[in-house]
């Protein structure tokens, strides 16, 4: 397909004629300007640089136009509104530059469709605060969002409608503007945790709040006043997580909201190994055998009877790993086979077979490069969804292949928030951090297949260049110090890639080097056949973790060859 720029109908090239059809690429008056450079992404969208009027991307099947510009506030936008070249590279980056110093701008296009509500200063119809805490979708398709100062905000994602919740003067109001937590009992009401206020208990039509507060003369009060987490077992038994006061229960007969709640606390005892580890206790699970599941903030995990009111507590270090470490838990999930796993602040993420006893540590080498790991979900394709304070990752239950998702996806910052991660029943996650909260589809969530070739990029002999492009080298006796430089074809997070290299006829190890220092030296080298490998180990900058193998074959003759072969 050849594009072109003009007005006419029908243009003459050489003796034929080629029918035109007019990409209508204009919609407002900043991008009314003279178009200078066009390529193709691999989706098949035409972007095209103007002079003064951004980069536009045109998907020719939807007859749609995207715009970027500029932001000066923004490091991720644009880097200038007069884009004078383009070019897609073979891994799908498209490459746009600008004039008077304003550099290269890289953008990576993908399909990655992460949609994001925050606070918007001039528009009411958006979050009254950032800061997202806490994510329920009732059944009547209502969003409740928990926010770290600006109370609960309720959004009809169909009429687009936003309105809040927040602490006010009236008796009926709720006791905090710090949510922590959000669920709903099978009578309609929300039940909020907060940072500092309790619990309360909200009637939806009423917006009226009931307010529960630990109170030292009272034993049969909540246990503290931050509230965490809330697991409810039946109709008539919830179980409550509180920040400083053990777990507490509650036995209630009929609406909650119509009767004064007395509650029962099983707090830690170090004198009794058969009660919880620690009081912080961040999450509730249930696993579907009916095993309660306790991660707490400092004492790790805890299993727990309801039945017989007894805690199983399992070591905070073990394991094959000795960075393994769950000592603060801040999310447990059951997969579709049974596995827990753990999501844990400073241990990242770490799988465990209740049958075996045995846990397993997913990290850097893995390819999830964060300690910290805040929300665990699981689509209805067998992916687990991993926020982090490091963006979101997929890991593929049964390839284990693990990817990432940064800003430029389009998700909210690299940083999200403990608690604030939810499923609905059509089978969209959602997941809150620092700047608004992001939903999606996971099944419209594509990933980057693109595996960049590993390539030697430099070759010196006694610190002197090499010149040419070198298959094979042949080196006298004498030229046995050399040293290689390497890199991967890939520029979409290159400082994360990681290399592994081994010398064939001389080490018995691998050597695994950082992006900043990927060069391989060699000195006193015997004469022989030497063959490096490249098995290069890449953390790419979407996550998964690539065995890309290139090698360079050489040969040190011995004394009686002489003469200097490169």
């Amino acid at each position: 397909m050849i594009f072109i720029q003009s007005d006419q109908s029908k243009l003459p090239f050489g003796i034929a004629k080629i029918e035109s059809e007019r990409c209508p690429l204009s919609v407002n008056e900043q991008t009314r300007n003279t178009v200078i450079a066009l390529t193709e992404d691999k989706n098949k969208n035409l972007w095209v640089g103007t002079f003064g009027g951004g980069l536009i991307r045109y998907n020719k099947k939807k007859n749609e136009s995207l715009h970027f510009f500029n932001n000066p506030l923004n490091e991720n936008s644009l880097g200038d509104n007069d884009v004078l070249s383009l070019c897609t590279d073979r891994s799908g980056i498209i490459w746009a530059g600008s004039h008077l110093g304003a550099g290269v701008t890289k953008i990576q296009p993908n399909n990655a469709k992460f949609n994001l509500i925050k606070h918007e200063s001039r528009n009411q119809n958006s979050l009254n605060d950032n800061v997202v805490w806490a994510i329920y979708k009732d059944i009547e398709n209502i969003l409740w969002i928990g926010t770290y100062k600006g109370g609960i905000n309720r959004i009809d994602l169909q009429s687009n409608n936003f309105s809040s919740i927040t602490k006010t003067q009236s008796s009926n109001s709720i006791s905090a503007n710090h949510i922590r937590v959000i669920k709903e009992d099978s009578y309609g009401n929300l039940w909020i945790g907060t940072y500092d206020g309790g619990l309360n208990i909200i009637n939806k039509k009423s917006k009226q709040a009931k307010i529960y507060k630990y109170s030292p003369a009272d034993d049969r009060s909540i246990g503290a006043n931050q509230v965490q987490d809330i697991l409810f077992d039946s109709d008539s038994v919830y179980w409550i997580a509180t920040f400083g006061g053990g777990l507490n229960k509650v036995v209630i007969s009929g609406n909650p909201f119509n009767q004064q709640l007395k509650f029962k606390r099983f707090n830690s005892n170090k004198n009794n190994l058969q009660s919880v580890s620690d009081n912080r206790i961040y999450k509730l699970y249930k696993s579907r055998d009916g095993v309660f599941w306790i991660g707490t903030y400092g004492g790790g995990l805890n299993s727990f009877d309801p039945k017989t009111e007894k805690f199983k507590r399992y070591p905070i270090n073990s394991g094959e790993d000795d960075n393994f470490n769950i000592e603060n838990l801040m999310s447990i999930h059951e997969d579709s086979d049974g596995l827990l796993w753990l999501g844990s602040y400073g241990g990242s993420l770490t799988s465990f077979d209740r049958k075996s006893g045995k846990f397993k540590r997913y990290s850097f080498r893995e390819g999830l490069t964060s300690g910290v790991v805040y929300g665990i979900l699981e689509d209805n394709s067998k992916n687990l969804w991993i926020s982090s304070d490091n963006g979101i990752f997929k890991l593929n239950l049964g390839t284990k292949e693990i990817n990432r998702y940064d800003i430029q996806d389009g998700l909210q910052s690299l940083e999200y928030s403990g608690g604030a991660y939810f499923k609905d029943v059509d089978g969209n996650l959602y997941f809150g951090g620092i700047n608004g909260f992001n939903y999606f589809d996971p099944s419209k969530i594509k990933s980057n297949t693109y595996i960049p070739p590993v390539v030697v990029t430099s070759v010196k002999v006694l610190n002197e260049h090499v010149k040419g492009e070198q298959e094979e080298l042949v080196l006298d006796y004498k030229q046995n110090f050399i040293s290689f430089e390497f890199s991967s074809l890939d520029f979409s997070d290159p400082q994360d890639n990681q290399y592994s290299y081994i010398l064939e006829g001389l080490q018995d190890e691998w050597q695994l080097t950082e992006s900043s220092s990927r060069t391989a030296t060699y000195t006193d080298l015997r004469p022989g056949t030497y063959i490096l490998k490249f098995v290069v180990l890449i953390v790419m900058a979407f996550g998964a973790r690539v065995l890309h193998q290139s090698k360079l074959k050489f040969f040190i003759l011995s004394g009686k060859h002489g003469g200097l072969l490169v």
